[in-house]
C-alpha cells in the first residue's frame, strides 16, 4: 500500500520591508554659519522684534529732528545712526532666520562693543602719526570721551550685522569654487609683508606715513591672516575659506564694508551741514587727485577712491576680532545658555 508522501508547508517569503525614511539632518558647521549663508532656514514665520522696529524709529526721528539745521541732535548724529541702524538690521536679520546678537547671542554683543571700541583706538593711536583724519566741533571734556566710547562701540557691530544680512540674501551663492593653495611659503610671506605694511610707515617721516596710510589698512589683514589660518578654524580665516573653495563670504565681505563706507560717509555728510560732530580728511593731495570730494562744497572731504579703503577695513576688522575672541575662549565663556555652541561640527580639515 503506498504511502503518500506529506506535501511540506512553504514558508511566506519574508517581504522586504523598506526603512522608515529618517529626517534629514540640519546642516552644522561653518556652512550653516550667518556669515557664509543661512544654509537651513527654519520653517517657521518670525515677525520683526520690537528692538528691530525700535531700530527703525530711532533713525528716522534722528532724520527729522536734523532736517531744521543746526540741533543739539547733530553732535551724536553719527553714533544714534549706527545704534539704530544695529538694532534694526539685527531684527531684519532675525526674521530673516539668521542669529541675533539681542536673542541668541546676548553675551556676546557687550564684548563685541568693547573690542570695537579698542580697535578703534588703536587705529586713532596710529593716525596721532599718519594725521589722515580730525575731528570738528568737539564737545567739552567729559561729553568727547563718552562721545567718542558710543561712536567706536558701533563700528564693528555694525560692520559684521550688514555682513550677515547679506549672508541671509544668499549673495554671491553662485561665486566661483576655485580652491587656493596656501603653503607654508605664502603664510610666512603674508605675515613679513603684514609687519612692514605697518611698520616701515610708521617709522617714517609724516608726509610718507600719511602718504602709505593704504599699507597700514591693507598690513593687518597679512599679519593677522596667517595666524588664523594656522588655528585650522575655516569661520575665523578668509585664507581657509578659500583654500575649501568658499568665495561667496569673502565677496559678501567686501560689498559690505564698500556698503557702510557709504552710509558712513552719508551720516557724516548730515552732521557736516547741521554743524555736528564730524571728522575732516587730510589725506596726502595724490590720493585727492585720483577722484573728487563726495562733498561738494569742501575740500577735505574723502576722495572718491578713498571709498576702496573700506572693504580690506572690514576684513582686517573681522580677522582681528576674531583672533581675540579666539585667544579670550569667547564661544564657551560668550556663549548665550541655552543657544547651540557656534563652532558645533566645525571641520579642522
Amino acid at each position: 500500500m503506498a504511502v503518500k508522501k506529506s506535501s511540506k508547508t512553504k514558508k511566506p517569503r519574508k517581504s522586504k520591508e523598506t526603512p522608515p525614511a529618517q529626517e534629514q539632518a540640519a546642516p552644522s558647521g561653518w556652512m550653516a554659519h550667518p556669515i557664509f549663508g543661512i544654509a537651513n532656514p527654519r520653517p517657521e514665520k518670525r515677525r520683526m522684534p520690537w528692538f528691530g522696529w525700535l531700530g527703525l524709529a530711532i533713525m528716522v526721528l534722528a532724520e527729522i529732528f536734523l532736517t531744521p539745521g543746526d540741533h543739539p541732535l547733530a553732535l551724536a548724529f553719527t553714533p544714534i545712526m549706527w545704534s539704530g541702524y544695529i538694532l534694526f538690521v539685527d531684527g531684519w536679520i532675525w526674521q530673516r532666520h539668521g542669529d541675533s546678537y539681542f536673542i541668541e547671542r546676548r553675551r556676546e554683543f557687550p564684548m563685541l562693543f568693547l573690542i570695537s571700541i579698542l580697535l578703534w583706538s588703536m587705529f586713532e593711536v596710529i593716525n596721532f602719526k599718519t594725521r589722515t583724519w580730525h575731528y570738528d566741533n568737539i564737545p567739552s571734556v567729559g561729553m568727547r570721551e563718552f562721545l567718542g566710547a558710543w561712536a567706536y562701540g558701533t563700528i564693528i557691530p555694525a560692520l559684521f550685522r550688514t555682513w550677515d544680512f547679506f549672508a541671509t540674501l544668499k549673495m554671491f551663492e553662485k561665486a566661483p569654487a576655485h580652491h587656493v593653495k596656501v603653503t607654508p611659503f605664502k603664510l610666512a610671506f603674508s605675515f613679513i609683508f603684514g609687519v612692514a605694511c605697518i611698520g616701515i610707515p610708521l617709522l617714517m617721516s609724516d608726509y610718507w606715513a600719511n602718504f602709505l596710510i593704504p599699507c597700514i589698512w591693507l598690513g593687518f589683514i597679512f599679519l593677522v591672516e596667517p595666524i588664523n589660518y594656522l588655528l585650522n578654524i575655516p569661520r575665523i580665516s578668509i585664507f581657509r575659506q578659500l583654500e575649501m573653495g568658499n568665495s561667496k563670504s569673502l565677496w559678501q565681505l567686501l560689498v559690505a564694508g564698500l556698503f557702510c563706507g557709504v552710509i558712513w560717509e552719508s551720516f557724516n555728510a548730515e552732521a557736516v551741514r547741521a554743524g555736528g560732530l564730524v571728522w575732516i580728511y587730510t589725506l596726502n593731495q595724490f590720493w585727492v587727485n585720483l577722484g573728487f570730494g563726495i562733498y561738494p562744497i569742501r575740500n577735505d572731504s574723502m576722495p572718491l577712491m578713498g571709498f576702496g579703503g573700506y572693504p580690506p577695513f572690514i576684513w582686517e576688522n573681522f580677522v582681528m576680532y576674531e583672533l581675540i575672541k579666539y585667544a579670550m575662549q569667547g564661544n564657551k565663556m560668550w556663549k548665550t545658555p541655552g543657544q547651540p555652541h557656534q563652532d558645533d561640527g566645525l571641520p579642522t580639515e
